[in-house]
């Protein structure tokens, strides 16, 4: 018997996405190329959802998963920067009482130089 792509994609979507269908309500010729539809076109997190769903046994898993490509290597976490640290009360630096405190001078006007236009 021949084996409809399109019937291929709607297995594979109804058992992996949808868990509408599972392996043993198809038709045997339709199984195997089901695995590899699935294993070519969906990610190893709706694999392995349909298998924590119970929607395909942990052989029917394992088969598909030989199909995938290597899972590719989660990178490591970058480390958490430490918090920022709470600034402390401002620091005072004290006068001495003997110094008497400064008072600006104003900036003198200088007049203008003699031929300047």
């Amino acid at each position: 018997m021949a084996v409809y792509a399109f019937l291929t994609g709607n297995y594979a979507r109804d058992i992996f996405l949808y868990g509408n269908r599972a392996f043993p309500n198809i038709r045997v010729e339709y199984v195997q190329p089901v695995k590899q539809y699935a294993a070519a076109t969906y990610s190893y997190d709706q694999v392995d959802n349909a298998k924590a769903k119970g929607w395909v046994t942990e052989q029917e898993h394992a088969a598909t998963e030989a199909l995938m490509p290597p899972r590719p290597v989660q990178p490591e976490p970058e480390p958490t920067p430490d918090p920022p640290v709470e600034p402390g009360p401002p620091v005072v630096i004290p006068t001495d009482p003997a110094t008497p405190p400064v008072e600006p001078t104003p900036d003198p006007v200088q007049p203008p130089e003699e031929g300047a236009v």
